[in-house]
């Protein structure tokens, strides 16, 4: 992929995301994500969001050079601690990564792009459904579990 458009047409579409998906995981408008998309627009600070929001790596979306997945995707070491590249005494923290992502079918960004109501009441519905699996588990009538 040679360009800044199809590297984010690429990545979106692996991600399962429409542009509008996309425009609200990273806090911009559907039309910018379509300028950006058709080449419009030449690439921006934008850009930073865009890669956040793809779960990316911001030099590969930016210029096609290095793996196109994000830096969080390898932050944990054999070892089980983390490495990362800081300036010494610069005091900071090291970035967090984000915690496994339990589902195959959905994308992070596509839960991420959703408004704050629906990201609630889709935790209340998988609340009941886990309580009433469990409920089912404890009377002895439900699925065995698998691991």
């Amino acid at each position: 992929m040679k360009t800044f458009s199809d590297r984010l047409k690429h990545a979106r579409a692996l991600r399962s995301l429409t542009q509008q998906d996309l425009a609200r995981a990273s806090g911009l408008s559907q039309s910018a994500v379509a300028s950006y998309e058709n080449g419009q627009r030449q690439s921006s600070r934008s850009v930073r969001k865009l890669a956040a929001a793809l779960q990316v790596n911001l030099d590969w979306l930016e210029t096609g050079k290095g793996s196109m997945e994000s830096l969080a995707d390898y932050s944990a070491s054999p070892a089980g601690g983390a490495y990362y590249l800081m300036e010494p005494g610069s005091g900071e923290a090291p970035p967090r990564a984000l915690p496994p992502w339990p589902f195959t079918t959905i994308a992070r960004a596509q839960y991420e792009a959703l408004a704050a109501r629906d990201k609630r009441l889709l935790e209340q519905m998988l609340r009941s459904f886990v309580e009433a699996c469990h409920a089912e588990y404890a009377d002895g009538r439900g699925r065995a579990r698998k691991h």
